[in-house]
């Protein structure tokens, strides 16, 4: 087994990647920053990705390191997120490389893609036009560092897309708690098809990614299967309980109450034109390179929506039925 020095431990992420690590028989270190590591049998070392010099024991001392740590979106921010996500990540990886490491993972988005209409499964060498700060600050640490001399080190830039989980607060529970108030409709037909991820499987295709020599470069990870719009929908709703008929909206009429809604109450509203986009947008992640590597998604959206909003519901996070 190997050292691994995990940036971001505290987080939803990295503390699944701490744990997945220790439960493989690593020696994990893991950073934390605002919120303490609550992993026990981790070693814990306290910093700030933009302040290398107190990292440097712990990088010498690892094998690997996966850096986990971001700000995260949303960022209205773009020079902050472009110091915090791009340069520190820099030159976190030129420090990691410095000190001998064998293998730096970066942890990137979906983001760094940027939303196309009609892309269909997205490969990883795609055309990338992000449009947000968080995606071309994530976009443009992955060009910096694969143009960057790294020496013998290895490096892997993980894409994910929504990671979801019993731990997750933002994105996902966001989208349970509309759906169980009954806030959510389908605009169009549904069938566009979009990708997530469970927390494990991300995790574990991170270790696999680690343990397989030969991948290096952009690697899209997901859960094995897109889904469609519509059983994102479906699959939350037999999560909830929830019966009945879901509403459906003719596309024209969702562009409608969409430029209503972002007329009336600005970028804050529940729907605008841009996120009725990427609602309806047939985008998903290829991950035939990940399955090449021999690397897998065990847990379906079905099983982990279900986990999820169970464990949502035990910690009290989202009402029950």
């Amino acid at each position: 087994m190997s050292a691994v020095f995990v940036t971001g431990g505290a987080g939803f992420i990295g503390k699944q990647l701490v744990l997945d690590l220790m439960a493989a028989g690593h020696w994990v270190t893991a950073l934390e920053h605002r919120s303490p590591v609550q992993v026990r049998g981790a070693t814990v070392v306290a910093g700030d990705i933009s302040e290398l010099s107190p990292l440097l024991p712990a990088l010498r001392a690892a094998e690997h390191v996966v850096h986990s740590a971001a700000l995260l979106d949303p960022v209205d921010n773009a020079a902050a997120a472009d110091r915090i996500n791009h340069r520190a990540t820099v030159e976190l990886a030129r420090a990691a490389a410095a000190q001998g490491v064998r293998t730096f993972v970066f942890l990137s988005s979906i983001s760094a893609i940027g939303f196309q209409a009609q892309a269909g499964l997205v490969r990883e060498d795609a055309a990338c036009a992000p449009t947000t700060f968080y995606g071309r600050a994530k976009r443009d640490a992955e060009i910096a560092l694969q143009a960057e001399d790294l020496g013998s080190m290895r490096l892997v830039i993980v894409r994910p897309p929504t990671v979801y989980g019993p731990d997750e607060r933002r994105n996902f529970l966001s989208l349970a708690r509309a759906v169980a108030r009954g806030r959510v409709f389908v605009p169009g037909d549904g069938a566009n098809r979009m990708s997530f991820c469970h927390v494990e499987n991300l995790s574990r295709a991170t270790l696999g990614l680690i343990d397989e020599r030969r991948a290096s470069g952009i690697v899209h990870v997901a859960d094995a299967t897109p889904v469609t719009f519509r059983q994102v929908i479906d699959t939350l709703r037999a999560a909830l309980g929830k019966r009945g008929l879901l509403p459906r909206v003719p596309l024209a009429l969702a562009k409608t109450l969409a430029w209503g809604m972002q007329t009336s109450l600005g970028p804050g509203a529940p729907l605008t034109l841009r996120r009725l986009r990427t609602l309806t947008a047939d985008f998903a992640l290829d991950t035939r390179r990940l399955a090449g590597f021999g690397v897998t998604a065990p847990i379906s959206f079905q099983a982990g929506v279900q986990e999820t909003v169970d464990a949502y519901r035990a910690a009290g996070v989202l009402a029950r039925a």
